[in-house]
């Protein structure tokens, strides 16, 4: 593992197989954000139909790509390189 991709190269004595813990960890966390969010947003366009506003449905998105971005800096993707998720 990359100690320029690894925010914990800080502290002394970590294993490399606890930073990998800590990074699948992180990485679950994030994905199940984005699967809440999605739920959400389909949720709301099946109770909600037309009033569930382009405002709404921009700021879902932007949760979304927020934990994209995230799960990408973990894994030290760059943004042209999306199309692997």
């Amino acid at each position: 593992m990359d100690l320029v991709k690894n925010p914990y190269h800080k502290i002394p004595n970590i294993k490399p197989v606890v930073i990998e813990y800590i990074f699948k960890k992180e990485a679950s966390i994030s994905l199940a954000r984005i699967g809440n969010n999605i739920n959400q947003i389909a949720k709301r366009l099946n109770t909600l139909g037309g009033s569930y506003t382009s405002k709404e449905i921009k700021n879902d998105l932007e949760g979304i790509q927020s934990e994209m971005e995230f799960l990408r800096k973990m894994l030290g993707k760059k943004k042209d390189q999306e199309s692997d998720f």
